[in-house]
């Protein structure tokens, strides 16, 4: 065989070698896109020390202005991911969340299981509760969490073709059982908080009566608290 044909030879080896090292990275690629759309976002790979909370509603008008007041007094803005009935019944409620400057979310709004709900009851889940916040506020919702941390691949899909990311939490203070107490909800804290950090929170009265000390004790451990939106922008 001739030199010259040795020398084709190689060549379209080397190219097809070559194309199918950039298929095998293509596709792996697609693959961490696709998964990335069907995992919601529970924290962020940082080495900064921030932490967001979130704070589901869809009651307890009373522990939020007792909650809005401490964190003024704190400087901590949050993220309150609010439910769509919630906001079409406490419309001044919610005004007061936006006008101390706190970041608001949609959480849906009937508190309906994702995962149990068909394609169309999820679409209407996320956009009547757009609807009714933008008509309260003024201003547009872009990340959905489901209730109860519930979902599967469709409600990821559906959040992400309405244009919205689907987030849950990393550190679950469980200050919605009926046994939780202050003692309980900042020993998860200290055994949880992590860099990336999503707190979930509700407005219950135990963490009314708690937040002062969270927040005191996220700030002595050298932690900056911000928004869900915010956090996320650290990725």
């Amino acid at each position: 065989m001739k030199e010259k044909d040795l020398f084709k030879i190689s060549l379209v080896v080397i190219t097809i070698f070559m194309l199918i090292q950039l298929s095998i990275s293509y596709m792996k690629d697609v693959q961490l896109t696709f998964l990335d759309k069907l995992i919601p976002i529970t924290k962020i790979n940082t080495d900064k020390k921030v932490v967001a909370f979130a704070c589901n509603v869809y009651e307890g008008n009373e522990e939020i202005e007792k909650m809005l007041e401490v964190m003024k007094k704190k400087g901590v803005k949050i993220s309150f991911f609010l439910g769509g009935i919630w906001v079409k019944n406490n419309t001044e409620c919610t005004k007061k969340i936006m006008a101390y400057g706190h970041e608001i979310q949609n959480h849906g709004y009937m508190h309906k299981k994702s995962s149990v709900l068909s394609r169309q009851s999820n679409m209407d889940e996320i956009t009547k509760t757009e609807n009714i916040i933008f008509e309260v506020t003024g201003k547009r919702t872009n990340l959905f969490e489901p209730p109860y941390g519930d979902y599967d691949d469709r409600t990821i899909e559906i959040a992400n073709k309405l244009g919205y990311r689907v987030v849950t939490w990393s550190i679950d203070t469980i200050d919605w059982r009926e046994d939780a107490t202050k003692e309980l909800i900042l020993e998860r804290i200290r055994k949880k908080l992590h860099p990336g950090g999503i707190i979930l929170i509700h407005p219950k009265k135990i963490t009314s009566e708690s937040i002062e000390n969270i927040i005191d004790y996220i700030h002595n451990e050298g932690y900056e608290i911000i928004t869900v939106g915010e956090i996320l922008k650290e990725q």
